[in-house]
């Protein structure tokens, strides 16, 4: 289909809003990794940036025939086969491999053992591939293909496990590849958050192209399958637009966000004395206290700039609560106890200056 052929179809209207999430300006020019498992919403993400960045490109350099157009980026579709479906899961992979070759683009793929199915497993072995395949190639940017509805999905299924308000803010539509020097350079984007997830189907059929669905996703064992296939379309049944009322309370709880992050990065300047170990100056003991804004002082300030602290140290967040996060910061305000144990072998200790934080054991 020509550029613009149809600005009412489906395909259309959900470029328009990834565009309106990430323009191709600002990445048609650098390097870009696409996870593409080979279900529909991937497989939409892939065609529609590799779409996109050649429309940039033809508007930029007034170029009108394919064979012409000049490629100062690139885009990989970068797949990782976890090898626990069997046929299927090579069946994903082969369709994944023929997109990129029908697109003119590069495919790199990559094989798990196929031995654990557990959900914080495969995913820690997608991002190490994504991260592998961004060195390698020297890529800028990593595109995931989450929708609303995965968004949606994630904040009920962190709200039903227990959560503190910055995890109803929901997925980040951008954000670091990780926390450690390795990962600061490349940034996640998930330029399709806007889109429901019945959108992105019924642009690929008007545009009959062909996907994968993934057996195990009806599977409800695992917990959010149960969210997708079980709960909300309970709660559709009686609230109609309960997805888009969710969707725009995360929006809003995401502002709320952003706005703790930059105080908390201010938090950071002011009472982080080192990195190596951990050590954080006691508010109590801050030099000019009256030129600190009062804002630090608040927990969710304080909390955020822990977490950040954690991710940076490689200190396990996993089983930190917000109980432990309360205790951190009754630690820092100079009362409680002048030490504190915390989940993943961390100690906590409290002299009349400062306080470290430090691994003991992984227990």
């Amino acid at each position: 289909m020509s550029d613009r052929q149809n600005e009412n179809s489906p395909w259309e209207h959900l470029l328009s809003d990834i565009e309106g999430l990430f323009p191709a300006g600002k990445y048609f020019n650098v390097g870009v990794v696409v996870g593409c498992s080979g279900g529909a919403d991937s497989v939409a993400l892939l065609r529609a940036v590799v779409d996109l960045a050649r429309r940039e490109i033809r508007k930029r350099f007034a170029v009108s025939k394919e064979s012409e157009l000049p490629m100062p980026g690139f885009v990989i579709a970068a797949h990782f086969n976890h090898a626990l479906r069997g046929n299927e899961s090579d069946q994903d992979e082969s369709l994944v491999i023929a997109l990129a070759e029908e697109l003119g683009i590069k495919a790199v793929t990559a094989r798990g053992d196929g031995t654990l199915a557990d959900e914080k497993h495969t995913r820690d072995e997608r991002y190490r591939f994504f991260g592998d395949v961004m060195r390698q190639y020297g890529a800028r940017y990593l595109m995931l293909g989450h929708s609303l509805d995965d968004n949606v999905e994630t904040v009920l299924f962190r709200l039903l496990r227990g959560t503190g308000p910055i995890g109803l803010a929901g997925i980040a539509p951008f954000r670091e590849l990780s926390a450690d020097e390795r990962g600061r350079d490349f940034v996640v984007a998930r330029p399709m958050l806007q889109s429901r997830r019945e959108l992105i189907r019924e642009a690929l059929v008007s545009e009959n192209h062909s996907w994968r669905e993934d057996g195990s996703n009806r599977d409800l064992a695992y917990r959010r399958n149960w969210i997708r296939n079980e709960l909300l379309p309970q709660i559709g049944g009686q609230f109609p637009g309960a997805i888009e009322s969710i969707a725009r309370a995360i929006d809003g709880q995401r502002q709320w966000s952003e706005s703790i992050k930059r105080l908390s990065r201010q938090w950071v300047d002011v009472f982080v004395i080192a990195e190596e170990p951990l050590q954080i100056r006691r508010l109590d003991s801050v030099d000019h206290p009256e030129s600190v804004p009062s804002i630090l002082a608040d927990s969710s300030v304080c909390v955020e700039a822990l977490r950040h602290c954690w991710q940076r140290c490689g200190f396990p967040l996993g089983k930190i609560g917000q109980s432990h996060w309360r205790q951190c910061f009754e630690l820092w305000h100079g009362r409680g106890d002048d030490r504190v144990h915390l989940p993943g072998g961390i100690e906590a200790t409290r002299d009349a200056s400062q306080i470290l934080f430090r691994r003991i054991s992984e227990t």
